[in-house]
């Protein structure tokens, strides 16, 4: 597993039992979130108060039947990792010894606070809080780590099985747009999206929007020193970006919204496999709304 080096200055965090992280916590409580959803529908985890951590911890457990890790990939019967309670976000994981020295190196995690002593083995260790969705994606691999050492599963075996290559949908898109203000109030104003939580970092600025009630994500992204040209589905990269509807009624509903709200429209349009509407955002990046294939029409 190769690990990016993490950016920034190490968090404080305290010399004594409870272990924990004072600073650099995720600004947005989003982030938090979706960390826990990810790692509690690893298969075959279920959740538990900690019986090891403070009161508030939740843990990851495994059953007897599936937990073939060795002892050392556990800190009490099944539980192999938890996530702090309240305002820490970081977390307590068990690794594999040349894991748990490259996350630390990476600047990822630290030793938990009782390894020094000999109370614990070394491959349990605090993994810091992810502050964005960068981080994010590093720690949840951590405890995808984490679950394969307690499940016993080697790398070999990891990249043999089929279930971690599984694809469900798409997650977001994500589209560097010229003007982030703009943008952001165009994508709430005509498709109702609303922002989830934002990032900024050097001259890389980013909002995640969101879809109420639904997994949609779409997030809107401006570089400083970015060509800042107006969109072009010739050039290799995004074509155009469709959105599902339930039916007909919806892409005929939507056309009319664009219309009243003076968005340039294809009306709708008869395809083969279903209706579409086309239009495009500010920057002239090609959107539409159609009816996924099977949908009624």
């Amino acid at each position: 597993m190769r690990l990016p080096p993490r950016k920034g200055v190490r968090p404080s965090t305290t010399n004594g039992p409870p272990h924990q992280q004072l600073n650099q916590q995720p600004l947005d409580e989003v982030i938090r979130e979706t960390l826990a959803a990810h790692v509690f529908n690893l298969p075959g985890v279920t959740e538990a108060p900690s019986r090891i951590s403070v009161p508030g911890a939740r843990a990851l457990i495994l059953p007897a039947a599936t937990a073939a890790g060795p002892p050392e990939a556990f800190f009490v019967d099944g539980e192999f990792a938890h996530i702090h309670p309240g305002g820490d976000s970081s977390l307590h994981i068990c690794l594999p010894r040349d894991l748990a020295a490259a996350a630390a190196d990476a600047g990822w995690a630290e030793p938990h606070i009782l390894v020094a002593s000999g109370q614990l083995p070394p491959t349990h260790v605090m993994v810091y809080a992810p502050r964005d969705t960068q981080d994010l994606a590093v720690v949840i691999d951590l405890v995808e780590a984490s679950w394969r050492f307690a499940s016993g599963i080697s790398e070999v075996e990891r990249l043999q099985r089929s279930y971690p290559m599984t694809l469900t949908g798409f997650r977001h898109a994500g589209l560097t747009v010229t003007d982030l203000e703009r943008s952001e109030a165009w994508y709430a104003e005509v498709l109702g999206l609303k922002p989830l939580f934002r990032e900024s970092e050097g001259g890389r600025s980013a909002v995640i929007m969101g879809l109420e009630g639904t997994s949609l994500m779409v997030g809107l992204v401006h570089f400083a020193d970015g060509a800042h040209d107006d969109f072009n589905p010739f050039r290799t990269g995004l074509d155009h970006l469709c959105f599902a509807v339930p039916g007909r009624r919806e892409v005929e509903e939507w056309a009319a919204r664009l219309d009243a709200q003076g968005v340039t429209n294809s009306g709708v349009v008869e395809m083969k496999t279903s209706p579409i509407v086309n239009f495009k955002d500010p920057d002239g990046i090609a959107l539409a709304i159609a009816v996924p294939p099977g949908a009624s029409i």
